[in-house]
């Protein structure tokens, strides 16, 4: 469980409350979850998933992450013979932009569209996220740097 927190007293309350009812250990401030490495300043967070992209990666570089003209050439290519492949690398595209890299989302969401049935060219676009990754390697998600306070939600279920 990942705990952020304004004020050691209210870090300090959340821990007594949670030993009530559980044993809880704390590992320190976070620097890797689920595959995202977090590092921290007095301001903000910065988020990235290099390590993970890496393992995506076999591609040269690319500036954009899709062909503008993808959409349009859609009829004209043929089928990929099997496509779990081309499955597999959509869905790790798609835990990178959810996660630290919502450049990517839309072009992923696009290709998205495809995974049942994907052609030659969803592949090569597939690709060409992979190299504009590889090009952009150096990006971070940024969180924090405004001053605003950070809220959270989550669903128990």
């Amino acid at each position: 469980m990942v705990i952020a927190w304004h004020t050691e007293e209210e870090y300090s309350e959340f821990i007594a409350a949670l030993n009530r009812s559980f044993t809880v250990t704390s590992l320190g401030d976070i620097r890797y979850f689920l595959g995202i490495q977090v590092r921290r300043n007095e301001k903000e967070f910065s988020l990235n998933q290099r390590t993970y992209i890496q393992k995506l990666l076999d591609a040269k570089s690319s500036k954009i992450p899709l062909d503008p003209g993808h959409l349009q050439q859609k009829e004209e290519n043929e089928r990929l013979p099997n496509n779990h492949q081309y499955s597999r690398l959509v869905g790790g595209l798609l835990y990178v932009a959810v996660n630290t890299r919502p450049d990517i989302a839309v072009s992923v969401s696009i290709l998205g569209r495809s995974v049942s049935c994907p052609s030659q060219a969803d592949w090569m676009e597939a690709k060409r996220i992979l190299q504009y990754l590889k090009f952009t390697n150096d990006h971070e998600l940024v969180l924090g740097s405004g001053g605003a306070i950070m809220e959270a939600y989550v669903d128990a279920d």
